[in-house]
């Protein structure tokens, strides 16, 4: 929970996808919950399929939330016959008080993403409210252990990090074939970010340091595989700073469609916070599966993945000059970082997080 589909996009859908995928390979039947606007099943695997349940549409988060109560309300009886049910993110709240065996994945701390210590408290309180009665808490990295443990009181809690498919990942054409698919040119230097266009992500940072770098690439381009509300402003900066036409805005692609653009791409940049809640972008785990070198905010989750000159470069996000250098040096020394992306990329596999997590469950049985 929450059940996904072959075209997830957000963390929460990426880990419930993947995660269901490698458990069934483990021999496990995987069911998954889906909201939406009409009921039935659509089958991933032999033994995964997800089950999606109709409820009111409401179009905000509060909604989502309401709408996946409903939902678990509906589907009690499974929930209730099911050997273990694992909730995943913030829509574990509409659980909680089933009586069921249950654990859940705590994808990101929201305590850490506030800035007002009153709005911390108070995240912090509806956690420990929150946070009680499941079995056994997973969490991806240990800021994010060390935030639930102190601000949510939680003790049985068992770090495995994100993980990633390397094998989905591998290009299937040749890079020039990808890039005539997508408009771009073999001698293009492509500079990926994938994501969503928001605060936090420091982008009007990014295009400053992009422009700086782009002065001495003539074929450089910025490809923003995105979406969000800052889109409108981030195109009036673009225009502001003479990047028309080396600036790509471009809608995500479907999820099994996306090894197109890593391979396509030279470099992977992002240097803000992946949520701001302590979590590791999922793209960026990407990114390093399809041997990126990647360039990400020191002192972020993201850091900890991204090893200073062995797969690419932390920076930091307010000074251009810093990460125009690092774009740089992942184009000199890309051959070398590229082996090293993929090498600790399969330290983080899917079928290695699996088997971590299928040992969580043997103690709760």
């Amino acid at each position: 929970m929450p059940g996904s589909t072959p075209s997830p996009w957000d963390g929460i859908e990426v880990y419930s996808y993947e995660l269901g995928k490698s458990l069934a390979r483990l021999g496990h039947e995987v069911i998954g919950l889906k909201i939406g606007e009409r009921t039935g099943e659509r089958r991933i695997m032999d033994n995964y399929y997800v089950r999606y349940v109709a409820v009111p549409r409401v179009r905000s988060a509060l909604g989502y939330h309401l709408g996946f109560m409903l939902a678990a309300l509906k589907e009690a009886k499974g929930l209730k016959t099911a050997d273990v049910v694992h909730a995943v993110g913030g829509y574990y709240a509409s659980i909680e008080f089933l009586p069921i065996r249950k654990i859940v994945t705590i994808i990101g701390a929201s305590t850490l993403r506030e800035s007002s210590s009153l709005r911390r408290r108070l995240r912090a309180t509806y956690g420990r409210l929150l946070y009680k009665r499941a079995l056994a808490y997973i969490v991806p990295n240990g800021i994010i252990a060390e935030e639930v443990k102190v601000r949510f009181g939680i003790k049985n809690v068992h770090v495995i990090p994100m993980g990633v498919d390397v094998d989905d990942l591998r290009p299937v054409n040749e890079k020039g074939q990808v890039r005539e698919k997508y408009g771009f040119r073999g001698d293009d230097i492509i500079i990926l970010y994938v994501g969503q266009l928001v605060r936090g992500k420091r982008l009007p940072e990014l295009l400053t340091a992009f422009k700086k770098f782009s002065a001495t690439h003539n074929r450089a381009k910025l490809l923003l595989l995105s979406w969000g509300y800052l889109k409108e402003e981030l195109l009036k900066l673009t225009t502001t700073l003479g990047l028309e036409g080396k600036v790509i805005f471009m809608s995500p692609v479907p999820y099994q469609q996306r090894k197109d653009i890593y391979h396509l791409s030279d470099a992977f940049v992002m240097i803000g916070d992946s949520f701001g809640d302590g979590g590791i972008s999922t793209a960026l785990m990407d990114a390093l599966a399809a041997g990126l070198p990647s360039v990400v905010a020191k002192n972020t989750a993201n850091s900890i993945v991204v090893r200073d000159g062995i797969n690419g470069f932390t920076v930091t996000p307010t000074a251009p000059e810093d990460v125009s250098k690092a774009l740089e040096s992942c184009l000199d020394e890309k051959e070398r970082l590229s082996r090293n992306a993929l090498e600790i990329a399969r330290q983080y596999s899917w079928g290695n997080v699996a088997q971590k997590i299928n040992e969580v469950y043997k103690t709760i049985l």
